[in-house]
């Protein structure tokens, strides 16, 4: 691991297995990648491909007797945030889904608040989740169609997400798709106290409940970002 995820954070990730052993899992390190994955205009799957398995958005109502596997609060959570999902199917049964939101999002497994301004045209993802039976099929690039064919229709052009930096399998997922790290985010929580560090503004953020949640302003980093890079690529060609 320590030669995927670079030193500091192979560091991290044994703090992190330390921290949550002896503290019984009261006590959590935790941090993320903010990527930002551009919406492409031409489909990934190829036409003949995958024609057996149905994307379809689900209703909130439908999305209480859908077999996520997600507690039912955090269900409960995405709903009330204005979260949307799609799944995909194939004779009915259950074979993936991916959630998204084009609104601000409350993290729901730390305090933080991902924020999206309209005017970055933005989105947000989370949980993306293939069955391990389905994954040598395209369920993951299908789900992706749909997804991005949602915020075609939106004027979207990134949609945004975080990405535990444990998690290689799906950082190296998003990479194949042209998704590029534009920040991170690390939370060290102990009971109801949590500590938030950001390399941006607010930077420092310690809270004691809930409602205390820090704000990171996502769209905004993500088009700073994109500026900045497309100025960097400007100017090595002017030399």
């Amino acid at each position: 691991m320590s030669a995927s995820i670079g030193r500091i954070d192979t560091l991290l990730y044994v703090a992190s297995r330390f921290l949550a052993r002896s503290s019984g899992g009261r006590a959590r390190l935790l941090k993320y990648r903010i990527v930002a994955q551009p919406v492409p205009a031409a489909r990934l799957t190829p036409p003949r491909r995958g024609q057996s398995i149905v994307v379809t958005e689900g209703t909130p109502e439908q999305a209480r007797s859908t077999p996520f596997g997600r507690p039912a609060a955090a269900i409960e959570h995405r709903l009330k945030h204005g979260a949307r999902y799609i799944v995909a199917r194939k004779d009915d049964r259950l074979l993936g889904f991916q959630w998204f939101t084009l609104h601000d999002y409350p993290e729901d497994e730390v305090r933080c608040r991902f924020e999206l301004r309209a005017e970055d045209r933005c989105a947000w993802d989370f949980d993306i989740y293939v069955r391990p039976e389905a994954r040598m099929q395209p369920v993951f690039t299908k789900l992706w169609d749909t997804a991005n064919g949602i915020f075609r229709d939106q004027g979207i052009e990134y949609s945004l997400s975080r990405i535990n930096v444990f998690n290689q399998a799906s950082m190296q997922a998003h990479a194949r798709l042209g998704a590029e790290t534009i920040g991170w985010a690390a939370f060290l929580v102990a009971g109801t106290v949590q500590l938030s560090i950001f390399p941006t503004r607010p930077w420092l953020h310690l809270s004691f409940a809930d409602g205390q949640a820090p704000a990171m302003q996502v769209s905004l980093i993500a088009r700073r970002r994109k500026a900045i890079t497309q100025f960097s690529v400007r100017t090595a060609r002017a030399r």
